[in-house]
């Protein structure tokens, strides 16, 4: 976690005090090429801030926040809480880094109508400062929505694990699905900064050579690549390998004690794990294999069973009343 916070304040610069500096847009002719313009970043500017600012991700928000509060003095010391908590970590670190504020600020210095602004036409041109600034908080929220997806992966298997114990079921449906409904909306928030970021940076070709030589060497072309060069100091990977190490151990242990008896799964567990898996991450793993049908079966047969075991009693009592008269 320090590794990350290290890397983000890297790439996070402070902010410039001449935030409101603008130049206009050089234009080198009356009619310039198509190819010497780069495309308007203020649509996609519009569409990340309505998925930050949206009541979906808002509302989910919530309930993470109010089934943390009300579920962590009796979970605080399970495992599965502590993946929780590192989530929860992410998501408020995430949210320092204020990206709704900034791009609004952004968008006004771009187009001060709000008219124009929506068919995307820019009237400034940000200092190259503000440019860079801006580029490296797009480039340190990109790699912190990275890490919210692979936490929230890690929570949800960790609460699906839960669940497949039969225990605090309430509680691992409750925390599956709103890690599924945040995965989709997270994932949602990553594809809007990256496309922000990549419309942004070819601007940085508008200033002159001295300038841009200063602020291009720090920000690649595409975030993807940011975030693979990042993957080293990644603790997920960590997790995974501990993980697989654990369960090739038991499964050793279980080939040399085959008389130690493995835990049998519930199939109603199963199945209602596995359909949430199905519909948010769509797993790999199909519903099929473990369908509801033999639940409905046994709570048939179970229920032939009592009423033959009322008619026998009721049987019963006729032989004896015909005995004693």
């Amino acid at each position: 976690m320090n590794d990350w916070n290290k890397l983000i304040q890297l790439r996070n610069p402070p902010k410039p005090a001449s935030f409101t500096d603008t130049l206009p847009i050089p234009h080198t002719s009356p009619n310039p090429a198509i190819s010497t313009i780069p495309a308007s970043p203020l649509p996609s500017l519009l569409q990340l801030t309505r998925a930050l600012k949206g009541s979906e991700l808002s509302a989910d928000l919530f309930t993470f926040e109010r089934t943390y509060y009300k579920n962590n003095n009796q979970h605080r010391t399970g495992t599965h809480w502590k993946k929780y908590q590192q989530l929860r970590r992410l998501i408020k670190r995430f949210q320092e880094v204020n990206l709704n504020d900034m791009i609004h600020d952004l968008m006004a210095l771009m187009q001060p109508d709000k008219q124009r602004r929506r068919f995307g036409e820019c009237a400034n041109l940000p200092a190259h400062s503000l440019c860079g600034y801006v580029l490296s908080r797009l480039g340190g929220a990109y790699l912190l929505a990275e890490r919210i997806l692979e936490a929230l992966i890690e929570c949800y298997s960790a609460f699906r694990a839960l669940l497949a114990q039969t225990l605090f079921m309430p509680t691992a449906m409750t925390m599956m699905a709103i890690t599924s409904r945040l995965h989709i909306l997270y994932r949602h928030v990553r594809i809007h900064i990256e496309r922000c970021y990549a419309l942004l940076r070819p601007f940085l070709e508008l200033f002159p050579e001295k300038q841009v030589r200063q602020i291009c060497v720090n920000f690649p072309l595409a975030l993807s690549r940011m975030a693979s060069s990042s993957k080293n100091i990644s603790s997920s990977q960590d997790v995974t390998e501990i993980d697989m190490l654990e369960s090739s151990d038991a499964a050793s242990q279980h080939e040399s004690n085959p008389e130690v008896e493995m835990p049998v799964p519930d199939p109603m567990v199963e199945s209602v794990a596995t359909t949430l898996s199905d519909a948010f991450f769509a797993s790999t793993e199909s519903s099929s294999s473990t369908p509801p049908a033999p639940a409905a079966k046994n709570v048939r047969f179970r229920s032939s069973q009592r009423k033959s075991k009322r008619i026998k009693v009721y049987e019963d009592k006729d032989e004896i009343d015909d005995i004693f008269g």
